[in-house]
């Protein structure tokens, strides 16, 4: 009969160990990565959604918005931002094409817009598209600082532009500008550039639900203690040597 190995045990147990507290508690794993932003300002069910900047680039040469939203999925996927709280989330492209336009992903609703760094945008979908933004949107889809020019196609008012994404002839496409000084309408639409050129892309979720206080959900605190009593024993107690 196989013995298993001390270390792999030991990793077997710490895991364990993890999705107790997990589980008892509901906070998040620290070997899990989630989308668990809660807004300041905002209370338990009030309405958001998240915007971020690509962190990376692509081209702007296809004309089908599908292909972008997966771009942008994709790279939520792999961030770990696919779900809220155990709830699944939407990733699209900010963006137009000349079937869909940006404001088709964000409505002259009045759910407000946060960056991946917990910094409000726009108060709503209205605010968004009148011209101006409360801030600019720096994060990335992990949360890291970024900034450059973006592929958009898109008007400040939310519509496809002239030239959208998979635009017309020399793939010439709308780009916007995610600058630290940039909250005018030159986020979405600074100017022209190439469409074969990699440039960043906006993603924006689907509307989330800000959930119940952590400190509020019903846990037995003892079963609780005793998960990261468990989570400590893991972690400290070194592997015995056969």
């Amino acid at each position: 009969m196989k013995t298993a190995h001390p270390s792999r045990s030991r990793a077997l147990f710490c895991a364990s160990a993890l999705a107790a507290l997990t589980t008892l508690t509901g906070m998040p794993s620290p070997c899990q990565a989630a989308l668990t932003l809660r807004p300041g300002g905002l209370n338990e069910g009030d309405l958001f959604r998240v915007l971020f900047i690509s962190s990376a680039r692509r081209d702007a040469l296809s004309s089908d918005i599908a292909v972008y939203d997966s771009f942008i999925a994709n790279l939520a996927a792999s961030a770990g931002i696919d779900t809220y709280f155990g709830t699944p989330v939407t990733w699209q492209v900010l963006g137009s094409t000349f079937a869909v336009s940006a404001i088709d992903r964000v409505a002259l609703d009045s759910v407000a817009l946060f960056s991946m760094a917990g910094v409000q945008v726009a108060d709503s979908g209205a605010d968004l598209w009148d011209g101006s933004i409360d801030a600019p949107i720096l994060a990335d889809e992990r949360g890291n600082f970024n900034e450059g020019l973006v592929h958009t196609g898109t008007r400040p008012d939310g519509r496809a532009a002239n030239d959208p994404l998979g635009g017309r002839a020399l793939f010439i496409t709308e780009l916007g500008l995610s600058s630290i000084v940039i909250t005018n309408s030159s986020w979405v639409s600074a100017g022209l550039g190439g469409g074969g050129t990699q440039r960043f892309l906006y993603g924006v979720s689907s509307v989330l639900t800000v959930p119940q206080a952590l400190n509020t959900v019903p846990a037995p605190a003892s079963l609780a203690l005793a998960a990261l009593a468990l989570l400590a024993l893991a972690t400290t107690t070194p592997a015995r040597q056969r």
